[in-house]
């Protein structure tokens, strides 16, 4: 795959939370309307690299060819899971590297997990009804200081 396959292939995710530097997304596994290109390469990274079904979240960066998975434990129960660990993978090199973040003292968490969801998923309006009631209460207004406000 080239650099531009993968970023004509990213863009058109048809969902996920788009960041300036990555696309985050619940892991689609075969749904059909996430390109099949980003589909093959995750499940078979997944296979060759023996990673559980426990990364649960999919980073599609966007700046060069890398897929992270992330493992947000609990994610469908937790308000905001903490990131347990993360496998970074570039498309380009093959290099790997592996972090984990159970033992650090603020690990990075959740907000606004409905837009990690295809709109039609069991759970998004919960996550989306938990989003509207913080930035209510305006929790959501300083990004640098979300994980002191909401990490329990």
């Amino acid at each position: 795959m080239t650099a531009a396959e993968y970023r004509h292939a990213v863009d058109a995710l048809p969902y996920g939370k788009r960041l300036p530097g990555a696309v985050y997304l619940i892991d689609p596994g075969d749904d059909p309307g996430i390109p099949p290109l980003l589909r093959i390469t995750a499940a078979e990274l997944r296979k060759r690299l023996e990673i559980g079904t426990e990364f649960n979240l999919l980073k599609f960066h966007t700046a060069s060819p890398k897929l992270s998975f992330l493992a947000y434990l609990d994610f469908e129960k937790v308000p905001h899971p903490a990131l347990a660990e993360s496998v970074i993978v570039d498309l380009v090199t093959g290099k790997i590297r592996r972090d984990d973040y159970r033992t650090r003292a603020n690990p990075p968490i959740l907000h606004r997990k409905e837009t990690f969801l295809p709109p039609d998923h069991p759970l998004h309006e919960k996550f989306a009804n938990l989003t509207r009631q913080e930035e209510a209460a305006g929790l959501l207004e300083d990004t640098a200081r979300i994980s002191l406000l909401t990490r329990h």
